[in-house]
């Protein structure tokens, strides 16, 4: 076990109980930040002279209240966090860093809603006509058709659902364009991509898989049909949430069909009963962590112990927002939780550093990649 691993281990191994309340913590915050406000006062200044010679790239400003760096907290209240002066995302490749535009030609605005691994972005524009940026950046190109969601980005192919249509289409880096989906698709369950396989689901809540633009079959569990929402992939492992007959999270091997495990449903993630409107909550995963949101809460589950749960952020809701107005994205080591409509923030969990941070912008994770909003403009790079 390395110097990481242990450090995750003894955080997932802390004890609420550790940041107790006391008398006189909110005298205890109010002196913090006037402390914080006059540090920033002289250091704001220095750094800014220094950043204006140079590319605007992510370094953030030490915040109180939170956690040591390198663990995972536990708080039940929010970490104190101060303004960045570019970016939250910590240390990035400086040489892979681009810049996206966020005008479209003709000045409507782009907004980006999938991340490839290798840099590529798509996004969509108010009308609903469907965007793309390569791993070089620059001004966004049509695709030349109009979408209602199921956007994604995967290694040398991009997907989308057709405006009223119920149809997958996947197009491949040479430009041909196929159906994928065997018995349709809705831009209402998510699409997702990992490892060059599609995972996503129909109409009738049957999820499937497809490999790359090839035509995609329906998955089953030890034979039958597989019902449910795959709310998250890390390939080869679909994560299928059915909340009303049997009330588990599986874990669904897509290169074999076969349930790997079961556990039950997420906290915070109800049992559907008949005639209650379903459930809105999303969810991402990697090798190595399983992260939802329901409610404006974030958690984050060890897939090698799924009791091993932490709200990185507390269990204070983030934001006022409707739980069908965020998206929850994942890359190597980002946790990334974003409001997608009103005045755009995101949470942006590391998990080996432990640092957690809420940027005013948008934000997406894929891989060892991230993108985030700088004024008028986002910026994409590689992680270190």
């Amino acid at each position: 076990m390395n110097g990481i691993e242990e450090r995750l281990k003894a955080a997932f191994d802390a004890r609420s109980e550790a940041v107790r309340p006391r008398p006189g913590v909110r005298a205890d915050n109010a002196r913090r930040l006037r402390r914080a406000k006059a540090r920033r006062a002289m250091v704001v200044p220095a750094v800014a002279v220094a950043a204006a010679a140079a590319v605007a790239l992510p370094f953030t400003l030490l915040k109180t209240g939170d956690a040591p760096r390198g663990t995972l907290s536990t708080r039940s209240e929010p970490p104190l966090v101060y303004e960045s002066l570019a970016s939250p995302l910590g240390p990035v490749d400086r040489a892979s860093v681009v810049s996206i535009p966020e005008r479209l030609p003709g000045g409507t605005a782009f907004r980006p809603e999938a991340l490839g691994p290798d840099g590529t972005v798509l996004g969509r524009s108010p009308d609903a006509r469907v965007w793309q940026v390569g791993p070089r950046g620059g001004t966004p190109r049509s695709l030349g058709v109009r979408a209602d969601g199921g956007l994604t980005a995967g290694p040398g192919f991009v997907t989308w659902i057709r405006q009223g249509g119920w149809d997958l289409t996947c197009r491949s880096a040479d430009g041909r364009t196929q159906i994928v989906s065997p018995q349709g698709a809705t831009a209402a369950l998510p699409v997702l991509t990992d490892g060059g396989t599609i995972v996503a689901g129909d109409p009738m809540e049957q999820p499937f898989a497809a490999r790359g633009c090839a035509t995609g079959r329906l998955l089953s569990g030890h034979g039958k049909p597989a019902f449910g929402t795959a709310k998250a992939f890390a390939h080869p492992t679909a994560f299928v949430v059915e909340p009303s007959n049997d009330r588990v999270l599986r874990e669904v091997d897509v290169t074999t069909d076969g349930i790997v495990r079961e556990h039950p449903l997420p906290a915070g993630v109800r049992v559907q009963t008949m005639g209650r409107p379903a459930q809105k909550w999303v969810a991402a995963a990697n090798d190595r962590y399983f992260a939802w949101a329901v409610g404006g809460v974030l958690r984050l589950a060890d897939r090698t112990d799924w009791k091993r749960v932490v709200a990185p952020f507390g269990e204070r809701p983030f934001k006022p927002v409707r739980d069908d107005a965020v998206r929850l994205t994942m890359g190597d080591h980002l946790i990334i939780l974003a409001t997608t409509t009103g005045d755009r923030a995101s949470l942006i969990y590391d998990t080996r550093s432990g640092s957690a941070n809420v940027w005013q912008g948008e934000a997406l994770a894929a891989g060892n990649r991230v993108l985030w909003r700088v004024k008028d403009h986002y910026l994409t790079a590689r992680v270190r």
